[in-house]
């Protein structure tokens, strides 16, 4: 019998409709006391990814900038949510008015085209009885050889580390806002994120990681990749401006060649030869971004 492979579009696709023999039989545990918090604007994947929920606990949609006839849409698909909405569109602003919307004391942040795996929220808020924050781990499906890539590099520079990004990123509303000041700084779009995790770091916040406790992301296109490493770098660029980021520093051609070398040796031993060649196709587009907001 052929292994099952987690990351391929067919369990996807299973998960995604139901069809899941674990995730069927799974007993609903009660969780009353964590949120499950989806921004959405216009993703009608929000309503499989609230089906994956494999317990019982509050659900809360937040929905910015999203249209009159989406928001009845989402209503009817995902009756068992609660619902608040914001004109503003943007990730770190939805994720402010959720968490201030939360009546419970913990919240897991989830991204609206991702699917829980069976026992992933179990484990997020087991990780949040010795820890500030619970994290677990993004699986990056695939459905052809390119998309394998893009996963494989997805999943080094992102799935391969212990950090504060969401999606999945349980955490206690208390302790994070009593620590940092605040939770996500709503002026950073595409990089949000990463200044929150920063803040974390360097306020020493201890995060419980568990592996095991998995949520599988749709594989992704070459234009959907490229386009998101571009917007990466235009957020960390408007950080910069904003004094939140260091400035990187300037680099010749040379020195750029060198760095591009050292990465694709590392990615390449950690993910193989093709990974690494499209790390180095990632990291120019990230750089392009970066100068579109007037860096260099």
């Amino acid at each position: 019998m052929k292994a099952c492979d987690p990351t391929a579009e067919e369990p996807l696709v299973a998960l995604r409709q139901g069809r899941t023999p674990a995730f069927a039989q799974m007993f609903m545990e009660q969780i009353s006391d964590l949120t499950v918090l989806i921004p959405v604007r216009d993703d009608r994947r929000v309503a499989a990814c609230v089906s994956s929920i494999d317990v019982l606990c509050p659900v809360l949609l937040v929905l910015n900038g999203a249209t009159e006839v989406f928001e009845r849409w989402v209503r009817a698909a995902c009756p068992a949510a609660n619902v608040v909405t914001t004109a503003r569109v943007g990730l770190g602003h939805a994720y402010n008015v959720g968490l201030a919307a939360c009546r419970s004391e913990h919240a897991l942040l989830m991204d609206s085209d991702c699917l829980f795996t069976p026992g992933t929220i179990v484990k997020l808020r087991r990780g949040l009885k010795s820890a500030a924050l619970s994290k677990g781990r993004v699986v990056f499906s695939h459905h052809g050889p390119l998309s394998r890539v893009i996963a494989a590099y997805r999943t080094y520079h992102t799935s391969d580390r212990i950090s504060a990004y969401s999606p999945p990123l349980a955490l206690s509303r208390t302790a994070v806002k009593l620590l940092l000041g605040y939770f996500f700084d709503e002026d950073l779009a595409w990089s949000e994120d990463f200044d929150f995790d920063l803040r974390v770091s360097q306020r020493g916040l201890r995060i419980a990681y568990d592996p095991t406790a998995t949520v599988l992301h749709p594989a992704l296109t070459l234009r959907q990749d490229l386009r998101a490493a571009f917007n990466y770098g235009m957020g960390y660029a408007v950080g910069v401006r904003k004094g939140v980021f260091p400035s990187p520093v300037k680099k010749g051609v040379w020195e750029r060649a060198a760095l591009h070398a050292k990465r694709f040796r590392t990615v390449r031993d950690s993910k193989g030869t093709a990974a690494a060649m499209y790390a180095v196709a990632w990291t120019e587009a990230y750089r392009a971004g970066f100068r579109s907001e007037g860096e260099e």
